[in-house]
């Protein structure tokens, strides 16, 4: 008796198998935000954003606590409360000119 190939059957079975998953990816919502803030299971703190012209201190509800108008990347926040960045004059070149520090 003579056994038939099964290597069709095979490579469809994994090009649907690729397909599915292809599919199941592109309905997935992506994360963007706060998904899901627990607060008794999260430590409380502060978030430092680094943005092109600030740095912005954020709490854990997403309000925003003080900000500092710098060329901020990167930015440091000290145990102080003071914050050191980059100030740069010539944003074409991204050379920095001085580090400066607010606080």
């Amino acid at each position: 008796m003579k056994m038939k190939p099964r290597k069709p059957l095979s490579i469809l079975l994994v090009l649907v198998s690729l397909l599915i998953a292809a599919l199941a990816c592109i309905h997935m919502p992506g994360c963007t935000g706060l998904t899901y803030y627990d607060p008794t299971k999260a430590c409380n703190g502060y978030t430092l954003i680094c943005a092109d012209t600030a740095a912005k201190l954020v709490d854990m509800n997403g309000n925003l606590v003080r900000s500092w108008n710098m060329y901020a990347y990167p930015a440091k926040m000290f145990p102080g409360g003071s914050v050191m960045g980059q100030r740069v004059t010539d944003n074409t070149a991204m050379e920095i000119n001085e580090v400066v520090q607010y606080g």
